[in-house]
């Protein structure tokens, strides 16, 4: 794993960020969850806070678990999708005031699971063994790592 000492600047600044902006909305769920104990809630949305609160922090736990760095650029995606399908939509409960909003969510859910799929194929020893005949998955991989900065950081 790449201590966090030897990151650049740049590469700090969005880690720091995407921490942050994943405890912080964890936090803000978690008084949501604390003030429906006192208020009350009609909708009972209890469950949706506490899986909330679990995706948000699941990156940071399995980070240090695993020892592994999560790509800056797919953890903020990550973390934005999940502040509007997650909080905005069920512990909010805007998926149920703002029409086909659930369906706008389930199509940009497409794109972010094929992102993460090719990101995991990318990251494969095996993508270097291709031959020729599969040079458009190759150009493909090579396109996605460099439009997303999802390339593998060396370790040290």
């Amino acid at each position: 794993m790449v201590e966090f000492e030897n990151f650049g600047k740049k590469r700090k600044v969005l880690f720091i960020i995407n921490y942050c902006l994943s405890v912080g909305f964890a936090l803000a769920t978690l008084a949501l969850l604390i003030s429906s104990f006192f208020i009350g809630d009609p909708n009972n949305r209890t469950f949706s806070w506490i899986m909330t609160i679990i995706c948000y922090i699941l990156p940071i736990i399995l980070q240090l678990i695993f020892k592994i760095r999560i790509a800056p650029s797919l953890y903020f995606i990550y973390i934005v999708f999940l502040t509007f399908s997650a909080f905005y939509g069920s512990c909010l409960n805007l998926t149920y005031t703002i029409p086909y909003i659930d369906k706008v969510q389930h199509f940009i859910w497409g794109y972010i699971s094929c992102f993460i799929g090719l990101y995991y194929i990318c990251r494969t020893k095996e993508i270097d063994k291709i031959k020729h005949k599969d040079d458009m998955t190759r150009a493909a991989c090579e396109k996605l790592k460099r439009v997303l900065s999802l390339k593998r950081y060396p370790r040290r």
